[in-house]
């Protein structure tokens, strides 16, 4: 994940370029990704270091529009079962954390 500092500056540069005091100078910007994956990597920091840095705790993440994607349209075009249990697996591990996934998938088989 990008560190917050680096949309910040993008905003400011946008604003200063355009000469528009909108947010990105008027610009959308469209941003994508994973927030379930790792924080940005700062060296020698401490976790609350990395929290700090991350896109969230900005102050322009209170105007962002979160749009989730809802049908993992790969699985659908390819209908094939096995690829579907796949993404609704990977989908239960984000939701309910791996190591809950794992006693489950063990009580299962």
């Amino acid at each position: 994940m990008a560190h917050k500092h680096s949309l910040e500056t993008l905003n400011r540069t946008l604003k200063d370029i355009k000469n528009n005091d909108k947010l990105f100078g008027g610009t959308l910007l469209v941003l994508s990704g994973d927030f379930r994956q790792t924080l940005p990597v700062i060296p020698r920091s401490t976790y609350a270091d990395e929290i700090n840095a991350c896109l969230k705790s900005s102050t322009l993440w209170r105007n962002v529009e979160k749009v989730q994607l809802k049908v993992n349209m790969r699985v659908q075009m390819l209908q094939d079962p096995s690829a579907e249990t796949f993404s609704k697996q990977l989908l239960d591990i984000a939701k309910d954390g791996l190591t809950k996934n794992i006693v489950h998938a063990a009580l299962r088989d």
